[in-house]
């Protein structure tokens, strides 16, 4: 696939169902889920260098007064995770493999009937029901063949969470935890 900001975000983000929210935006994440695609023909053994696709990033919901933070600790997690790979930043600003993310932020509700009816109830009532507000967070990051411009490889990590607004301490390891486990996928076999 071409890369294309506003396809990945306009298009293939709803498609795949997850631009959704941060991860690391609301503390008391209950789960994280990763998982990863890659392009099947591409030989990952070659890849020894990489290069952010300038301009290309973004946070999308994430509280104004977190930008930087976010960003910063999005960049050097997978600085880290790309280097404990023997994968290393471009000196010559030619790289084997561009690295871009994108992580966004929404409050979802959900509405659970429990299909049953009891006292006095006209035909167009309904029975007993439950609301459950939550925000939900999705950090998408991807490798592009900067020669094709085609995703080459992609992590993505869901979490759904609960609570408020996190201690700014508690945002690094979020993030570090999530690109952690993307990129123990890494190469794909």
């Amino acid at each position: 696939m071409k890369y294309s900001p506003l396809y990945h975000h306009w298009k293939l983000i709803p498609i795949a169902g997850i631009l959704i929210a941060l991860l690391v935006e609301v503390g008391g994440c209950t789960t994280l889920e990763v998982k990863t695609d890659y392009l099947k023909s591409f030989d990952f053994n070659k890849v020894k260098t990489y290069s952010w696709y300038l301009n290309k990033s973004s946070t999308i919901g994430v509280y104004p007064d977190r930008m930087k933070l976010v960003a910063g600790a999005i960049k050097a997690a997978v600085e880290k995770e790309l280097g404990a790979k023997g994968i290393k930043p471009s000196a010559t600003g030619k790289s084997d493999v561009l690295v871009v993310y994108h992580a966004g932020a929404r409050t979802k509700k959900e509405q659970e009937d429990w299909g049953y009816k009891y006292g006095l109830h006209t035909p167009r009532s309904t029975g007993p029901y439950e609301q459950v507000t939550y925000r939900q967070g999705t950090l998408i990051v991807d490798l592009i063949d900067p020669t094709s411009k085609e995703v080459v490889w992609r992590g993505i990590a869901n979490a759904v969470m609960s609570g408020s607004r996190p201690p700014t301490a508690k945002v690094k390891p979020r993030i570090q935890e999530a690109i952690g486990e993307m990129f123990s996928k890494y190469p794909p076999r």
